[in-house]
């Protein structure tokens, strides 16, 4: 009697559901609207994003610019320079991606002048690189990875347009080499 009564609870279950959970029936109209503006606003927060990255990294530039200036210490100077010039790099490649190569080109030229301001801050300091090497290595080894960062660059490209990086490229690596020479003297460097 008992397998008997089970089964009668089991068929008597209907297979109708208790409550339907539709979007009309979930959420009243005024949600669906608010819902639908959200929506928006999170696709055009999702597309400001980029440039909001790019509105730090030049105002961190300006701030560099600033402390540039009051700065006397012709290696404090340069480790300054090189920080912009990081940032130039950084610009650089977010730009590249949104394909936007003049702006890209025009970043470009103001990180060789950064470099260029570098290199002649270190000659008129007047320091002899070969005892006291302190900016002048600051400046070799982040050129050293600046120079992969410009040739990663340069892949996103297009191949029309590379004569820009190219230029930035070769300038960089004269620099450097020049900065060696410094360094070690001519007659210590083997040049490949």
């Amino acid at each position: 009697m008992k397998k008997a009564s089970k089964q009668k609870l089991i068929t008597h279950v209907s297979a109708r559901p208790i409550l339907t959970l539709t979007r009309r029936n979930l959420l009243p109209q005024t949600h669906r609207l608010l819902g639908n503006l959200v929506a928006v606003m999170l696709i055009k927060l999702l597309l400001f994003i980029p440039l909001l990255g790019d509105i730090k990294l030049e105002e961190k530039y300006i701030k560099h610019q600033k402390k540039l200036t009051k700065q006397g210490n012709p290696i404090k100077k340069v480790k300054i320079l090189i920080k912009m010039s990081g940032v130039n790099l950084k610009l650089v490649s977010r730009v590249i991606k949104r394909g936007k190569f003049p702006e890209a080109n025009t970043i470009l030229s103001r990180y060789v002048k950064n470099v260029k301001q570098a290199r002649q801050i270190l000659y008129k300091s007047g320091r002899n690189a070969q005892k006291k090497p302190a900016g002048f290595k600051h400046l070799e080894i982040s050129l050293r990875k600046q120079l992969r960062k410009l040739n990663d660059i340069k892949i996103h490209y297009p191949f029309d347009e590379q004569v820009s990086v190219d230029k930035t490229i070769k300038y960089v690596e004269d620099v450097k080499g020049e900065i060696m020479t410094t360094i070690f003297g001519a007659d210590n460097i083997v040049h490949e």
